[in-house]
């Protein structure tokens, strides 16, 4: 039964997110070779918000917009792909470290699929998943 969820996480919205926020930072990464994580992070963030802010802000998802609000506001907004990856799957889904194993399962389908892309996330995981645990 996990096997089955865990796949379609990946088919589905999770795996999705992690295969488009990947595709935006390697071609961002590309056009910027020499910039900092921080700084390509934050270009992929303002790129997804460019495609999605008016679509959500159309659904008239009351929840949904309270969620992007909240994560346009955080200043420290992203510091690396990962987090972006966990607060752009928040806004769409209400998914957050407080889902305790739901939110790891969801993790390591983005490291899975940045492992496709050449990048390793592995160690990030682990200390989100030690954090998580304890």
């Amino acid at each position: 039964m996990m096997r089955l969820l865990n796949w379609l996480m990946r088919k589905g919205l999770a795996g999705a997110v992690a295969r488009d926020l990947l595709n935006k930072y390697i071609a961002i990464q590309h056009q910027h070779p020499n910039e900092e994580v921080p700084e390509t992070a934050k270009r992929v963030w303002q790129s997804w918000l460019k495609l999605n802010e008016g679509p959500i802000l159309e659904e008239h998802n009351r929840d949904k917009i309270i969620r992007l609000d909240l994560m346009k506001q955080d200043a420290d907004m992203p510091r690396d792909l990962m987090e972006l990856y966990g607060k752009v799957l928040y806004i769409e889904t209400e998914l957050s470290p407080e889902d305790g194993k739901l939110y790891l399962s969801v993790l390591r389908i983005f490291v899975h699929e940045a492992h496709k892309f050449g990048m390793d996330f592995s160690r990030e995981y682990q200390i989100i998943g030690g954090m998580l645990r304890t």
